[in-house]
């Protein structure tokens, strides 16, 4: 089972190709790539912030009233 993910995602402006791992591989404007990954942190001049469309936040949970003392 993969682990969950955490970080910013942010996504390519723009197409562009570039040397990864020994090999050439291409970067699709609209590709999406994960805060900390090295293609983010070399050529992060192609990407910007992704936008969030529908955000799911966990509700707080409800707060318990403090035990009174006696």
């Amino acid at each position: 089972m993969a682990m969950a993910q955490f970080g910013r995602v942010f996504v390519a402006t723009t197409s562009f190709s570039c040397e990864y791992e020994g090999g050439r591989i291409a970067i699709v404007r609209g590709d999406t790539i994960r805060e900390g990954h090295p293609l983010l942190e070399r050529f992060g001049l192609y990407f910007a912030p992704q936008k969030v469309k529908f955000e799911h936040l966990v509700p707080a949970p409800a707060k318990r009233p403090s035990p009174r003392a006696k």
